[in-house]
């Protein structure tokens, strides 16, 4: 008699694709050799629908979508409150049919990917059907709230930390360590430098020998963006450079903060050298056409466009904070800084200064993100953990991953 294979079910509430969507996109493939997959949505984000079909995975319709799914983490408390509450009646429906949904089609796990979905319907998965909460950021202890803390030691079995320093902030704000598993994101290394070739829009013109320093993410105060621009700025006048604003304001974000940078550019004389890329759909491409990607957010849990840069045998400059310097190798792979004008505008200069540097830090990188960031690695690992947890039979890590090895 054949066994059954466990299934996963993956809840979460997409509001705009990011960062972790596309960490999922090349991670959850990569287990329907041993697992059935289910994607659950309530929200119905079109986008996160369509290339998750397309990907081969079972995308489910739960409910109905609310009239506002978003409700801004910087909306008036009092606001936030009641825009919550008046969608209480939703949560409980919906709490109500996945809890359905799961008894009648056997889930084993059950996935999460947010504090908001974790923390909201954990409480309706049944008993004996395991719980895994992903943990794709933390600033601090203080986003560990009281609710999720006790979610977290009571109904999640086991949750999974994208850095060291995310599980030590965990193990700060009160989750036991032996709850705590350390996944790194990954990157198919090979399928993204193939992508680099596809090209979705012009790019600035450079001439010869002009040096390009990239920013990919969202135009948001705590990726730093001002502090790029500003240490653009003090790179010597002698140097001939371009910096590249890759992203735009997404949900969350400040069209203002944005606005005082445009106008900030206008103010030091940088129209012609600084450029505003917008959203693209080729960002491999565009970093693959720079020459150091640079990241000054004020935190970040990994860092995943730094890995992805890596990929591409760029040299990287990122922050001494969160879970950055996991990613790059101070004086290695690029350089980890303050996320200040004066620091990063150092670290630019010598990268300006010394080409051989940028190859060799460049060529470290990609050898690093082979070895610690691929997507089948972190499969691998993913595997394990669930195997662990999984109330009924599972496949072994090797039989899961095929061909694939760790």
């Amino acid at each position: 008699m054949t066994k059954r294979r466990p299934h996963i079910a993956v809840f979460d509430l997409i509001t705009s694709i990011g960062g972790v969507q596309f960490v999922l996109y090349g991670l959850l493939p990569r287990l329907k050799n041993g697992y059935d997959i289910s994607v659950i949505d309530p929200y119905r984000n079109a986008d996160y629908a369509r290339r998750c079909t397309e990907l081969g995975l079972n995308v489910v319709r739960l409910g109905t979508r609310p009239r506002t799914p978003y409700v801004g983490h910087k909306t008036h408390p009092t606001l936030r409150c009641l825009k919550l509450l008046g969608r209480s009646q939703w949560f409980l429906s919906v709490g109500l049919l996945l809890r359905r949904w799961l008894r009648k089609n056997n889930v084993d796990i059950v996935y999460f990917n947010q504090r908001s979905s974790t923390e909201l319907f954990s409480r309706f998965v049944p008993k004996g059907v395991s719980q895994i909460y992903h943990c794709h950021g933390l600033t601090g202890p203080a986003d560990v709230s009281s609710r999720l803390r006790k979610v977290l030691n009571t109904r999640i079995h086991a949750t999974i930390a994208v850095s060291e320093k995310t599980k030590e902030l965990l193990i700060e704000a009160g989750v036991p360590s032996d709850r705590i598993h350390v996944i790194y994101n990954g990157i198919d290394v090979e399928r993204y430098c193939e992508s680099a070739s596809v090209v979705d829009g012009k790019l600035p013109a450079r001439d010869p020998g002009e040096i390009v320093f990239v920013h990919p993410a969202s135009i948001i105060h705590f990726k730093g963006q001002d502090v790029a621009l500003e240490a653009f700025a003090r790179i010597a006048p002698a140097v001939r450079s371009q910096l590249w604003f890759c992203g735009d304001v997404g949900s969350g974000g400040s069209k203002e903060y944005l606005q005082r940078i445009r106008d900030r550019v206008k103010e030091l004389g940088l129209q012609n050298r600084v450029h505003f890329l917008g959203w693209r759909h080729d960002v491999a491409h565009v970093i693959a056409s720079s020459d150091v990607c640079i990241l000054p957010s004020q935190y970040e849990s990994f860092g995943m466009v730094l890995a992805e840069a890596m990929a591409l045998a760029k040299p990287c400059i990122g922050t001494n904070r969160g879970g950055v310097p996991e990613v790059i190798e101070d004086g290695v792979t690029g350089y980890i800084r303050e996320p200040t004008a004066s620091a990063f505008a150092e670290a630019m200069q010598a990268l300006c200064d010394k080409p051989e540097l940028r190859i060799r830090m460049g060529a470290n990188g990609n050898t690093k993100c082979i070895d610690s960031f691929t997507t089948d690695r972190q499969a691998a690992d993913l595997v394990r953990t669930l195997a662990t947890h999984c109330r009924r039979s599972e496949p072994s890590p090797s039989e899961q991953s095929g061909e694939h090895h760790r």
